[in-house]
């Protein structure tokens, strides 16, 4: 879901101006950020393990082949309709009210997938640690919530919820954690639609509400979020 990028002078080029100034003045900073990268590119080199290196660099580090890809079956799902011309493109006029959308994927939490992201993104001890697991409330290690939310956007990525090529988020509503996500639990995802109704500003798309849910191998739901979306409308003839 891609979401509306803003800076606080409306463009990015704000941003990067007042950074530039920044570092003019505080020529510190310039040495220090220079020192840590030649320290990550040195630990590279030595193979030392760092535990908080970025899921991107972990991943990297499998040296997997270019065709494939981690989440296995995983495509853009407009790579096929693209070869076909576009043919099969789901547009706002195909969705329907009580239409079920399920992820054709899923995905299993390991133990090194849960420690990778939990690392790099929400490292309290409940995530890394099993003995601070084991004292924490839930009584074991469990993922992070947002590790949980991560893979529900992968999974619908790949479902026909994206078949247009272009779902721009809106906004997300009533989202709840139900229940933890623990290590060898399997994710799939799955998204109800609740509302359609054309835009008044884009003439050109129309607004889907759905009711997103993550589930688990027996059914239970661990996650559930309301999401809008903006998807496009059929192109007139």
């Amino acid at each position: 879901m891609v979401g509306h990028p803003a800076s606080p002078d409306g463009g990015a080029g704000g941003h990067s101006n007042a950074v530039t100034a920044l570092l003019r003045e505080r020529p510190d900073l310039v040495a220090a950020r220079r020192a840590r990268s030649q320290k990550s590119r040195s630990a590279s080199d030595t193979g030392t393990h760092n535990p908080r290196a970025p899921v991107c660099r972990a991943i990297r580090s499998q040296a997997l082949p270019r065709s494939q890809p981690t989440y296995q079956g995983l495509r853009h799902p407009l790579q096929d309709a693209r070869r076909a011309n576009v043919s099969g493109v789901r547009y706002f006029e195909e969705f329907s009210v009580g239409q079920v959308i399920d992820s054709p994927e899923s995905y299993e939490i390991t133990a090194e997938r849960l420690h990778e992201y939990a690392a790099e993104f929400d490292p309290q001890p409940m995530h890394l640690d099993q003995v601070a697991a084991e004292r924490s409330i839930f009584g074991r290690l469990v993922a992070s919530g947002w590790h949980t939310l991560s893979v529900t956007m992968r999974l619908m990525v790949g479902s026909p919820l994206f078949e247009s090529g272009e779902v721009v988020g809106v906004g997300i509503d009533k989202l709840r954690w139900l229940r933890p996500v623990e290590p060898t639990d399997v994710l799939r995802a799955q998204a109800e639609v609740l509302e359609t109704r054309p835009s008044r500003s884009h003439a050109d798309r129309g607004y889907v509400i759905l009711l997103v849910s993550t589930l688990i191998e027996d059914g239970s739901v661990v996650a559930s979020q309301e999401w809008t979306v903006l998807v496009p409308r059929r192109p007139a003839d």
